[in-house]
């Protein structure tokens, strides 16, 4: 690192309070496209060091017993609408401390997908990005969807998904997976994060030490594997020591599921010192940004017991960043806590200024604390705009689209014959766009 760079960081980090440095550490939750008291709270009151950026949706509702009843969509904000409202952010955060925030999504193409709105250029899976078997396209796609991002403000992304899809029934993975091949998976997984990398955006491998041989949702349970150390080390820890060894700076997300092998208490990864410090950061000798999964899955709270519990044990166990995108309460609760136990040494602060000194040295690779680096609303369009990414959209789908069966020699269609369509519509995907580029016609389109 910079010498220069070095001494900004330990000046930056000399001058925190204690509330400061244990902001830094937790990614909250931001969603909507407006910007009220409740984003200036978790900007001063809990000092947080970023936020997961989710436009379009306004609240998920629940009926008393937390049961998930329906997804408020948010107003429509395209692009440069979306850009106001990060400057505002990132604004109010560099007013506060002097530190700017990392804005982070989901923007993992297909169906995973945050940012839709606007004519934004949209781009496959990664199994569809990996179908074309062109890793220089695959960069060229990364390296598109950064830009278009980071016009808009975004500069860090919880992708490329490097699990290694072994298992078909698989409820999580599925298509957000590359292959079931690992060296595939670190193949086009240190592809795109050099396109991320080069398009301004942090790269974010997950779900480690790796998701893709299980048949639960984390999001509902823990699940717990017993695969042997062999047989880990041969598949889903491949991907993430290929990666390390290209010496890209990246971040890693940690799962939410327990591997017997890696530590025998049944802790998921992202709980567990032995995986997240011991292993990842030891072994592997990974030295960038460690951050969890959203910390209020089942996966997590079901064995922490509460969220504020997993916040906690998420950061002794090694996590430097923590993605809590509960309510309010539950963040407020788990600052508390995690500030309590600094101070009664159950979390060492020596231990936490080190997390912030990683996290601000992604912040600083990423050009953060340069004055452009502030979204300008007015150029939030023109990667859309940009042909270069139109034509990179338009050849990744082409290569892309395969036939897996075609029996009856029916294609090419007949322009002579009719044909039934039959619309594929799934509402909480198709509305969320709510304009004319996004919307449940798009196929009979």
């Amino acid at each position: 690192m910079d010498v220069i760079i070095e001494k900004r960081i330990s000046e930056i980090i000399g001058r925190l309070t204690l509330a400061d440095k244990v902001g830094q550490v937790l990614t909250l939750n931001h969603t909507g496209c407006g910007f009220t008291t409740f984003e200036k709270r978790y900007i001063n009151k809990f000092r947080c060091g970023g936020l997961r950026i989710t436009p379009h949706i306004s609240a998920d509702v629940y009926d008393g017993s937390d049961t998930f009843l329906y997804r408020k969509l948010a107003p429509y904000a395209g692009p440069e609408d979306l850009a106001r409202v990060l400057r505002r952010l990132q604004e109010t955060a560099l007013e506060r401390n002097g530190i700017p925030l990392h804005l982070v999504t989901d923007q993992e193409g297909d169906l995973s997908i945050d940012l839709i709105r606007g004519g934004i250029h949209l781009f496959p899976s990664s199994m569809g990005i990996a179908a074309t078997g062109d890793l220089d396209l695959a960069y060229r796609c990364a390296l598109a969807i950064a830009r278009q991002l980071r016009a808009q403000g975004i500069n860090w992304m919880h992708s490329p998904e490097v699990d290694v899809n072994i298992q078909p029934e698989n409820p999580e993975v599925g298509m957000r997976a590359f292959s079931d091949d690992p060296q595939r998976c670190a193949e086009f997984g240190i592809a795109m994060m050099r396109g991320f990398l080069d398009g301004g955006v942090m790269p974010t491998a997950k779900h480690f030490p790796g998701r893709g041989d299980s048949v639960t949702d984390a999001h509902d349970q823990l699940d717990v594997s017993r695969k042997p150390r062999e047989a880990l080390n041969a598949c889903e820890l491949l991907p993430y020591r290929e990666m390390i060894r290209s010496g890209h700076p990246f971040a890693v997300m940690t799962a939410h599921q327990g591997f017997t092998a890696l530590d025998p208490y049944k802790t998921p990864a992202s709980l567990s010192f032995k995986m997240t410090t011991e292993l990842l950061r030891q072994e592997m000798g990974f030295k960038g940004v460690i951050t969890t999964d959203a910390i209020g899955m089942h996966g997590a709270i079901d064995f922490a017991g509460s969220v504020p519990a997993a916040v906690l044990m998420a950061l002794q166990a090694g996590a430097d960043l923590v993605l809590v995108k509960n309510p309010e309460h539950e963040t407020e609760a788990s600052f508390n806590l995690v500030l309590q136990a600094v101070k009664d040494k159950n979390l060492r602060e020596r231990d936490l200024d080190d997390k912030v000194k990683r996290i601000l040295e992604a912040k600083f690779q990423l050009g953060l604390f340069e004055e452009k680096a502030l979204p300008v609303p007015e150029k939030a369009m023109e990667p859309v705009r940009d042909e270069t990414i139109r034509l990179t959209c338009e050849e990744v789908f082409q290569k892309a689209s395969i036939v897996t069966r075609d029996r009856d020699g029916l294609l090419p269609l007949s322009r002579d014959k009719k044909v039934l369509v039959v619309e594929q519509y799934i509402s909480l995907y198709h509305e969320k766009g709510n304009d004319v580029h996004y919307h449940p016609g798009m196929f009979s389109e």
